[in-house]
C-alpha cells in the first residue's frame, strides 16, 4: 500500500485503460450518428474544358478543377445507437466491478499475509524467550560448577536437558 491507504497496483492501470475505453466507445456511439461534412477541390492542367473539340485541335491548354462539399450521413448508426451506448455502459460496469474484486482480493490477501507476519513475530519473541532461559540455566550449571556444587556430569545433563527441549 502506498501512503494515505492508497493501492498503487499495475492491475489497477489495466481496469483503469478499460474504464477509459468504454467512456470512448459511448462517446464514439454519439459522434458517429451525427453527419459528416467535408470540402474537397480537384484541379488539372490540360486540354478538356467547355469545347473539347476545339481545344485539342488547337491545342490549348486550360487550367480546370472542380470545387464542392460533400455531405454524408450514415443513419444504420441511428438503429445500434442504443446497443452501442448500453454496451459501452456494461463494459464500464464490468470493469468497475472488476476493481471492487481485485481491491477487495487484494485486501484479504494483505490481511492473511499481516496475520502470518504476526504469528512468526510472535513465535519468534517466544524463541528469544527460550534461548535466554535455556542461557541462564546454562550459566547458573557452570557457575555451580565453578563453585563445586555439582560435577562435570551433572553439567552434561544440566545442558543436554535445556537443549533438547
Amino acid at each position: 500500500m502506498a501512503a494515505g491507504g492508497e493501492v498503487r497496483r499495475p492491475e489497477l492501470n489495466v481496469i483503469d485503460a478499460r474504464i477509459r475505453l468504454a467512456d470512448a466507445q459511448e462517446a464514439s456511439a454519439d459522434a458517429v450518428r451525427l453527419p459528416k461534412l467535408a470540402l474537397f477541390a480537384q484541379g488539372f492542367l490540360g486540354y478538356p474544358g467547355l469545347n473539347m473539340f476545339e481545344d485539342m485541335m488547337e491545342r490549348n491548354t486550360s487550367l480546370n478543377g472542380i470545387v464542392g462539399l460533400s455531405l454524408t450521413w450514415d443513419v444504420g448508426s441511428l438503429y445500434s445507437r442504443r446497443n452501442d451506448k448500453e454496451r459501452a455502459v456494461l463494459r464500464r460496469s464490468m470493469a468497475e466491478v472488476g476493481r471492487a474484486t481485485f481491491l477487495f482480493d487484494n485486501g484479504m490477501e494483505e490481511a492473511r499475509h499481516r496475520q502470518t507476519i504476526g504469528r512468526y513475530r510472535e513465535l519468534m519473541s517466544a524463541d528469544r524467550e527460550i534461548i535466554a532461559l535455556r542461557r541462564a540455566v546454562r550459566m547458573a550449571s557452570e557457575t555451580k560448577m565453578a563453585h563445586g556444587t555439582i560435577d562435570v556430569s551433572d553439567l552434561v545433563y544440566d545442558l543436554k536437558y535445556s537443549l533438547n527441549k
